[in-house]
């Protein structure tokens, strides 16, 4: 059921932020959630970035860049997640630097790449399937045009890959939205939240807990779902999409409606898929 990929590269709108210094990859191993020794020349990983609480404060991609790390996040938080990124530094040899005026990224679905001439490309598994960010100026970035976002969202949405502002925003925890395996690393030492999130691993269960939906109908998220007469809410659809001819969701369902498969909105029926 797989949609449609994009066949060219495509614009990103992302806030882009270099880090340089002797001390960017300890000082940001200190901040996020993945381990930033991943991040090569050649491959971006993905990483949550927590309160103490272990809320999220953004998610972003990280790589190496020459003698520098280069982030990319959600572009609404590019005011915030900079002073996020800022707020720590005290006597660390690191100096960040705020490129979203100057560059973009644009990504491309290909096994075999063509980069614009003088980009830097990495891989980078941004909607569930593997593709390539190139990073080139914002004047070339001009050229290429944003890909159709309903495309991009049946993606994303089918692959069961969260979007803040939609399945991520500051009250949900990481292992909310099944990110444990693309972007939280359990070995690579302290970071901020570290101590919340490695409780929840180490207690096996979330209150919440990110989950695909099929639907009899379309529905406008954000909306709450229930279980028969039950008067209170099983959980909430945060994003829907038409694909194939069918309605496809993602959402929160609680813990204590875990084992249901079937739920309701209305006259809409929902049921749970892997």
């Amino acid at each position: 059921m797989t949609t449609d990929l994009p066949r060219d590269p495509f614009a990103l709108k992302r806030a882009i932020f270099q880090l340089t210094g002797s001390d960017r990859v300890r000082y940001l191993n200190g901040q996020i959630t993945q381990d930033v020794a991943l991040a090569s020349t050649s491959q971006a990983v993905y990483s949550a970035i927590t309160t103490a609480k272990g809320k999220m404060e953004g998610d972003l991609y990280v790589r190496a860049h020459h003698e520098s790390l280069l982030i990319d996040a959600p572009l609404c938080l590019r005011e915030s997640l900079l002073e996020r990124v800022d707020k720590y530094l005290i006597a660390d040899d690191v100096t960040i630097t705020d490129l979203t005026s100057s560059h973009s990224f644009i990504h491309q679905f290909s096994e075999t790449p063509s980069p614009p001439e003088n980009s830097a490309s990495w891989q980078c598994n941004r909607y569930g399937i593997l593709g390539w960010d190139h990073l080139i100026t914002q004047e070339q970035a001009a050229r290429y045009p944003d890909a159709e976002s309903s495309q991009l969202e049946s993606l994303r949405i089918e692959h069961k890959i969260p979007l803040w502002g939609a399945e991520l925003d500051p009250s949900i925890l990481p292992p909310e939205a099944k990110l444990e395996d693309r972007a939280i690393s359990y070995s690579k030492g302290c970071y901020i939240g570290q101590e919340v999130i490695s409780r929840i691993r180490s207690a096996g269960k979330t209150n919440l807990a990110l989950t695909s939906f099929r639907l009899s109908a379309a529905v406008t998220p954000p909306c709450d779902f229930y279980v028969s007469e039950d008067p209170k809410p099983a959980g909430r659809i945060t994003s829907c999409t038409e694909l194939s001819g069918e309605h496809i969701a993602l959402g929160y369902l609680k813990r204590k409606y875990s084992e249901q498969s079937e739920f309701h909105i209305d006259s809409v029926r929902l049921v749970k898929t892997p």
